[in-house]
């Protein structure tokens, strides 16, 4: 998914969250300096970003990226570009969480 987003921080190219049940890696292309927030003074920066959800731990995802971050950057972009029939990373996260939430339940209740 393609997001023209804000940051009062120099952001990094790539970035990884973990998340329940895989990992959110984002790509940042066009960095710039987008000035100072008008409210509060801070530099501001400027980035377009893709991101791409791995159903792997952080660390295998780190080491997926590095051996072919081409291929992985293309597939960020190419995704924000289909037609919208594929679901976006928000909604495989959240459907990931409540499983991971209701697996864990089911396990209270079992030793409970």
């Amino acid at each position: 998914m393609k997001d023209k987003t804000f940051y009062t921080a120099l952001p990094s190219p790539v970035d990884y969250q973990e998340v329940p049940g895989g990992t959110i890696v984002f790509f940042r292309q066009n960095i710039k300096d987008a000035g100072a927030d008008p409210v509060s003074g801070e530099a501001l920066y400027q980035a377009d970003e893709y991101s791409v959800v791995m159903l792997v731990p952080i660390a295998v995802a780190i080491k997926r990226i590095e051996v072919d971050y081409d291929l992985w950057l293309n597939r960020a972009m190419s995704d924000d570009a289909d037609d919208g029939t594929d679901v976006d990373a928000a909604t495989i996260l959240m459907e990931l969480a409540a499983d991971h939430e209701e697996r864990l339940c089911l396990l209270e209740l079992e030793v409970g």
